[in-house]
């Protein structure tokens, strides 16, 4: 399922770091987007209670919940759940690459909600 290995890469996105907690709360009330190597952008969007949508680019909706664990954000749809590290720096109007092995993702934290 693609959204799900969307959310393995989101989960990426979501450091050990003191201050990670920052670029998560940069995420709530804006627009998360993740953009394929094919051009298709899927847009995530985070609450402080803990859920989150992800609208994929082919116009599929998928909600799920997001936990803060050791370090790691988890991002969890169904009975799956993937945890990764967040960048401790970023902020609303921020943009940076990610690196995986079917190529490059552009993620950003888009103002607002589009």
């Amino acid at each position: 399922m693609r959204n799900f290995a969307v959310l393995t890469v989101l989960g990426f996105v979501l450091s050990t770091a003191p201050c990670w907690a920052e670029t998560m709360d940069a995420m709530f009330g804006n627009t998360v987007t993740v953009t394929h190597p094919d051009g298709a952008v899927d847009r995530y969007y985070f609450e402080p209670d803990g859920s989150f949508v992800e609208r994929a680019a082919n116009g599929e909706s998928v909600s799920g919940r997001w936990t803060r664990r050791a370090g790691e954000v988890c991002l969890s749809v169904a009975e799956r759940e993937d945890c990764a590290a967040l960048p401790d720096d970023k902020a609303a109007g921020d943009a940076w690459v990610m690196e995986t092995g079917g190529g490059s993702l552009a993620i950003a934290i888009v103002p607002g909600r589009g």
